[in-house]
């Protein structure tokens, strides 16, 4: 769509090195944000497998249901999911990487 990204968000193994998230905001030129759960992937398992369950007013009884709930999703999420750590990209690394893909790669 022509439109850059605000923030790379990076979830997993790979947010465990400041090295490797560092690179990753440096080459992309963008701020790459890591979550609160550094297990992202398996929370939005939780989250998605919760969409498609509900309850009785009471409480009670749980049920199963298809589609999923979507509202369900959204609310969980934004009670679940937050940012944890902000990566900024530094404007000389990024310039490098930069002149490097220019040299590299856009000829290809």
């Amino acid at each position: 769509t022509g439109e850059t990204p605000r923030a790379l968000l990076m979830a997993g193994g790979a947010t465990r090195s400041a090295l490797w998230l560092q690179m990753h905001a440096d080459a992309t030129g963008i701020p790459v944000m890591v979550g609160e759960c550094p297990d992202a992937p398996l929370l939005g398992g939780a989250i998605l497998a919760m969409s498609h369950l509900s309850s009785d007013p009471n409480g009670d009884s749980i049920t199963t249901h298809a589609p999923p709930n979507l509202e369900i999703i959204r609310s969980v999420t934004r009670e679940m999911v937050r940012p944890a750590l902000r990566v900024e990209p530094r404007p000389s690394a990024a310039a490098a990487y930069d002149r490097l893909y220019r040299q590299r790669y856009v000829h290809i």
